[in-house]
């Protein structure tokens, strides 16, 4: 460096306010006849789903769930459940919404299910087929001395029974 030259160096702060909008940008700044580029990264996409979960009862039904995203955020359905069927397109990208149906559960036990979209759930819920039982005979008469009998339990395959003793003087014997 020559006597009498200065050399001088300053600092120069950025910021850059936090993107909105889910694509990426590039700006420019001009410091001292030179160009500084600024690049940001986009926004991610955010999914909101309505609703987020429904409940049927075992004889199935229909239903349509809505998306709420930004324009250019991609969007696809994710089903594992073999009981629910995508009905209508699995994929957009924005604002949009997939139909679907549920079987019937033939099974007196409930199920639940998830569909999920981008990340975000959506619940299903759905009752089993209801239990009836019929017991036979449906009342009896016992002498005043010990006696046993018998009563018969008819219920659907797999529906679960219990015998709740109410009298301390009744004594199940068996089929508890």
């Amino acid at each position: 460096q020559s006597a009498g030259v200065r050399r001088r160096i300053d600092g120069i702060d950025e910021a850059v306010e936090a993107n909105p909008d889910t694509f990426s940008r590039t700006g420019v700044v001009m410091i001292a006849d030179q160009l500084l580029t600024l690049r940001q990264l986009a926004a991610p996409c955010a999914y909101v789903l309505s609703p987020t979960n429904s409940t049927y009862g075992f004889d199935g039904g229909t239903g349509l769930v809505s998306i709420a995203t930004s324009a250019n955020c991609p969007w696809a359905v994710t089903n594992t459940n073999a009981w629910i069927t995508i009905t209508t397109d699995a994929s957009d990208t924005g604002n949009g919404s997939f139909g679907y149906a549920v079987d019937p559960n033939s099974s007196f036990i409930a199920r639940s299910g998830v569909v999920q979209i981008n990340g975000e759930e959506f619940l299903v819920t759905q009752a089993g087929v209801p239990c009836n039982f019929e017991i036979a005979p449906a009342s009896r008469a016992h002498g005043a001395g010990a006696e046993s009998g018998s009563v018969s339990v008819t219920a659907g395959n797999g529906c679960p029974w219990t015998v709740v003793r109410t009298n301390s003087w009744i004594t199940i014997t068996s089929g508890t």
